[in-house]
């Protein structure tokens, strides 16, 4: 598609940190991994300008595209630029003060925010109450919901080509806040939200000086599927992993969801009357295909009435609510429900 033939739309980005622009800098990482590189890789964005607290960040900002104005003031960035969509790439903390300056000063038509959407569950009710006085629209960075092989799944599971979905299995490092926005958002794109959590025990993870715990832990969804969530401490090893079993097969999501397995039940080759799991199929380097990317087409489809959003606030709040009966369960050593707004 040739450039300038759909309407550029302007962007503004908050935070020059690790996906704000840093996961950039690693030569591992499949590009755009960043919000920098999204908006400015894409036909329907011109990054505009962006802001970070560290000056220092402004040399490497310029070493993508010299033209994106830099600021260490966020508040005269907003005055000086007037953008469609501003992403909030910041620590949670200080997300909510950042939407209020937004919706109360600018024009802005969406704001594109990373999680946790904010710190906790009275943020979470303040943000819910403000949003509702705005017509901007706030899009959490769920980013697997933009993931071409998450949603192979979720098509899989709502055509039940491999049966009714009976247990799920988690296996997660690094916080309920953090690795737990995207896995427990996941679990409810998949099976429902969930409405209990049972704490085991807590696990030590390297998000531990982050205030973000780790929790082992069964749990129920509104669609009457159990499961079982096990952390581990990434000082060993990272880990992101999923089974989905189900009446007529398993899926198997590896690799931070960069591979997933397809299992589909058959006749056992070792014991006469009964049956096993044989593989259907493999879905490779899923991860090699950029989820902002992917978001940033579906964000401008939404600015421009094209698309409804795949995730909203409800659905960024929500692991803020399974945080937070966690932290209850862990104390009580009881079943906790997870409570909405």
């Amino acid at each position: 598609m040739i450039r300038g033939a759909l309407r550029m739309l302007h962007s503004l980005i908050i935070g020059l940190g690790q996906i704000g622009l840093l996961y950039d800098l690693d030569p591992l990482r499949h590009k755009p991994s960043s919000h920098t590189t999204a908006y400015l890789d894409s036909e329907r964005f011109r990054l505009v300008a962006a802001a970070d607290i560290h000056q220092g960040r402004e040399s490497l900002l310029r070493g993508f595209d010299d033209s994106v104005r830099f600021y260490t003031q966020v508040t005269a960035m907003l005055q000086d630029h007037a953008a469609e969509v501003i992403s909030i790439c910041t620590p949670p903390d200080n997300h909510l003060a950042l939407i209020r300056e937004i919706i109360s000063t600018t024009s802005t038509k969406l704001i594109f925010c990373e999680k946790p959407v904010v710190a906790n569950l009275d943020e979470a009710r303040s943000l819910h109450e403000l949003m509702q006085t705005t017509g901007c629209m706030l899009i959490p960075n769920l980013s697997r919901r933009w993931n071409k092989g998450m949603q192979r799944i979720y098509e899989a599971l709502r055509q039940g080509a491999y049966g009714e979905l009976q247990r799920i299995h988690l296996r997660y490092t690094r916080g309920i806040y953090n690795t737990g926005s995207h896995i427990f958002d996941l679990v409810s794109w998949f099976a429902g939200r969930l409405q209990s959590v049972l704490v085991i025990d807590q696990v030590p993870t390297s998000a531990d000086h982050e205030g973000d715990s780790s929790f082992t832990l069964h749990f129920t969804t509104e669609r009457q599927v159990s499961g079982y969530a096990e952390a581990f401490d990434d000082r060993y090893y990272y880990m992101f992993e999923m089974d989905l079993y189900l009446t007529r097969g398993k899926i198997t999501i590896l690799e931070s969801g960069n591979k997933v397995r397809y299992e589909r039940v058959g006749e056992h080759q070792l014991f006469s009357g009964f049956q096993s799991l044989h593989l259907d199929k493999f879905d490779d380097n899923l991860l090699h295909d950029s989820t902002l990317k992917h978001a940033m087409e579906h964000i401008a489809d939404v600015v421009d009435g094209k698309q409804q959003p795949v995730c909203t606030l409800k659905d960024g709040l929500h692991p803020i609510f399974i945080a937070e009966a966690v932290q209850r369960s862990y104390l009580s050593r009881q079943w906790e429900p997870v409570k909405p707004l």
